[in-house]
């Protein structure tokens, strides 16, 4: 497995842990680009970015705002 974790789930129904795994990287910018990529196409998605050897969210982001002026934020870790 590599190195930076892309976990993905919706607002209401998060499926939780492992159930929520997206995609995983070696590079941490390919790991947020595509985390932002998925809250932007997936409107209302929580995306987290974890780093497997630490064992910490090192970035989250989230959707905000009310359609159609909705935008990524990018939330403490």
């Amino acid at each position: 497995m590599r190195r930076y974790l892309v976990f993905n789930s919706t607002n209401y129904y998060p499926a939780g842990g492992w159930r929520d795994f997206a995609k995983s990287f070696d590079a941490l910018d390919e790991a947020i680009e595509f985390a932002k990529s998925q809250v932007a196409e997936e409107g209302g998605n929580i995306t987290d970015v974890v780093d497997a050897e630490t064992e910490k969210r090192i970035h989250s982001y989230r959707m905000e705002g009310v359609w159609p002026d909705l935008k990524v934020t990018e939330c403490r870790a």
